[in-house]
């Protein structure tokens, strides 16, 4: 009977510390304040046959090596070139990767390959990374590691509108339909068009990036990312975007005054 009640007792331990190590893993992004990341680093793959998901990391921003700074610039621009970052080099390898896939739908309008890129280079590299993401979710990786499997991404509902208003009428010329049809899933508004970006799926984001409204949310030392957007008619005319992709980009028609004619 003792060896009963002790061998409870032991199963009651272990119960115990497996319920606190979880609670504590569950706390996935515990400071959010300028200089800090929340994710950095490649921990692995979820299965076989996915793709090398980011490892938790709530430390501080780092500045890159000399080579991963020249790659980050010539992606993002030179915005980039000076101070810590939150992202390794082989971060900005995949993220390269998956923009120039996104490239050939947007290049046509210099604002919305801005935005986007912008959105994305921020996201993965911005020294205050914790103060727009927070981790929900982790699992163990196939080495072993622990990897973020999902995460809330604050952005404002002025850089989303902005966002989605400088793309949402981009031709695709090998198509003759809208760009937003492949980037964005044919999204008619911000909201679903920065839930399809987000959403874990094939051929897209590996892991589930939620982009909840910020109204509400901005806790715990939390804010919203709103970096400087451009509209498709931009006034700076690098940003500008031709008027077919961009009916706002149009220039105004004269008045047509009828004219009476003799008989």
């Amino acid at each position: 009977m003792a060896n009963f009640r002790l061998l409870e007792l032991l199963l009651a331990l272990i119960t115990f510390w497996g319920l606190l190590t979880t609670a504590q893993l569950d706390v996935t992004t515990p400071k959010h304040e300028k200089g800090r990341c929340a994710i950095r680093g490649e921990c692995g793959k979820q299965g076989f046959f996915g793709k090398p998901l980011p490892c938790l990391d709530n430390g501080l921003a780092q500045d890159p090596s000399e080579a991963t700074r020249k790659k980050l610039i010539g992606i993002c621009g030179d915005k980039w070139s000076e101070g810590p970052t939150c992202c390794d080099g082989e971060q900005v390898e995949a993220l390269g990767s998956n923009l120039k896939a996104a490239e050939s739908f947007i290049s046509a309008c210099p604002a919305c390959k801005e935005n986007f890129f912008n959105l994305f280079c921020t996201f993965t590299c911005s020294p205050d990374q914790s103060l727009f993401v927070n981790v929900t979710a982790t699992a163990e990786s196939t080495t072993k590691k622990p990897i973020v499997t999902e995460l809330d991404n604050l952005w404002s509902d002025n850089y989303g509108k902005r966002f989605y208003d400088s793309c949402k009428d981009v031709k695709f010329g090998a198509t003759g339909g809208t760009a937003m049809a492949f980037i964005g899933g044919g999204a008619k508004n911000y909201t679903s068009f920065l839930k399809f970006l987000g959403d874990k799926k094939f051929l897209g984001s590996p892991f589930q990036i939620n982009f909840p409204r910020p109204a509400g949310l901005e806790i715990d030392g939390m804010s919203a990312a709103d970096p400087i957007s451009r509209s498709c008619n931009d006034s700076d005319a690098s940003y500008r975007c031709a008027c077919v992709d961009c009916p706002a980009a149009c220039p105004e028609l004269p008045e047509l005054v009828n004219q009476e004619s003799c008989h």
